[in-house]
């Protein structure tokens, strides 16, 4: 997980007003298949978030970005795999504003029947052997509420593929810097 890069280890920041956050996922080279399906879960637990300032930002795998539109607190969107792949990417993502979760979803569809895929190696993320080919991201966007000199944000995101057990990021961090040096 990344976001705003500051000064030393607590990421030292002056405060802003968006605070911007990308989270990637790999399809590691050693992956027997194709992922088919990958969950992208994170929340925004720190009460200096205004949640009523959120926005999606690019989500992308392999070689392909997709916009959602701003300032939603969720979207829809598909890629069709075809001719190269037998497949269609179905991508939605979610900010939950009672719980603070933002989910993103990757699901590789059969295009005739819309129904997840059913051949083991028809996944849409394949194993990362040529990058960028096995890897993604997706981002946000949200706004600060009233921050006090040395408040600290950190926040780390989970990811899951298939039926894999969770993948925990790390935690980014942010400490906020109000006084001059």
């Amino acid at each position: 997980k990344k976001g705003p890069f500051g000064y030393g280890q607590q990421n030292f920041i002056p405060v802003t007003g968006q605070l911007a956050y990308q989270i990637n996922f790999e399809n590691k080279s050693t992956a027997t298949a194709p992922a088919q399906e990958v969950f992208v879960t994170d929340t925004l637990d720190s009460p200096l978030y205004d949640l009523k300032n959120f926005s999606f930002g690019p989500v992308a795998f392999s070689d392909s970005t997709f916009y959602p539109v701003s300032n939603t607190y969720e979207f829809g969107m598909e890629s069709d795999l075809r001719p190269l792949k037998n497949a269609i990417v179905r991508m939605t993502g979610q900010l939950d504003t009672l719980t603070r979760i933002i989910s993103w979803e990757f699901r590789t569809l059969d295009p005739i029947t819309r129904d997840l895929v059913t051949d083991p190696l028809g996944g849409f993320l394949p194993p990362n052997l040529a990058s960028p080919e096995g890897e993604g991201f997706v981002s946000f966007s949200v706004e600060l509420k009233t921050v006090e000199h040395m408040d600290a944000i950190s926040n780390s995101a989970s990811i899951v593929f298939d039926l894999n057990p969770p993948i925990i990021t790390n935690a980014f961090l942010n400490t906020f810097d109000m006084k001059a040096p």
